[in-house]
């Protein structure tokens, strides 16, 4: 069972706030599974946590978080399973896939059945990112592997 459900007046409402500046081929669409929702686009909080955002701009950075909610038995001790904050770098991202830059960005993960399965998962958290020309595996960052990866790009 999954922990919370947005309607599609919400989430639609949420995402033409942020695309109202920009043309359609300058906006970029996210979208993640389920258990991922985003939190906050480059540090403002969203009102609502939502799993699918139209960006405006490619210099942005995406605060993400897993939760999830598992009823294996009723004595599983800890049946929600939630992450600390995660992040996706944007621009990182755009330079490793082809151009043109793509105007979809699906998200996919693994499978994930039990509280087991996501305790695993959280150890080393991973996504696959799917566009019309290109699958690619990336890590999750944490606030500090984020800060660092930025701190290194000042650095060069």
């Amino acid at each position: 069972m999954k922990n919370f459900y947005l309607s599609a007046p919400v989430l639609f409402t949420l995402a033409c706030t942020f695309n109202a500046f920009a043309t359609p081929s300058e906006s970029i669409t996210v979208s993640l599974p389920d258990p991922l929702t985003i939190e906050s686009i480059d540090g403002t909080p969203l009102v609502t946590p939502v799993h699918s955002v139209h960006l405006s701009n490619e210099n942005q950075q995406l605060q993400l978080r897993y939760i999830d909610r598992f009823e294996d038995n009723a004595d599983t001790a800890h049946p929600l399973q939630k992450s600390a904050a995660l992040y996706i770098d944007i621009p990182s991202l755009l330079k490793k896939l082809t151009t043109p830059l793509p105007q979809n960005i699906v998200v996919s993960m693994p499978s994930i059945n039990n509280a087991e399965q996501a305790k695993q998962y959280l150890a080393s958290p991973s996504v696959t990112i799917n566009t019309t020309s290109k699958k690619l595996n990336i890590k999750l960052l944490t606030l500090n592997q984020y800060l660092l990866s930025i701190t290194n790009k000042y650095k060069k």
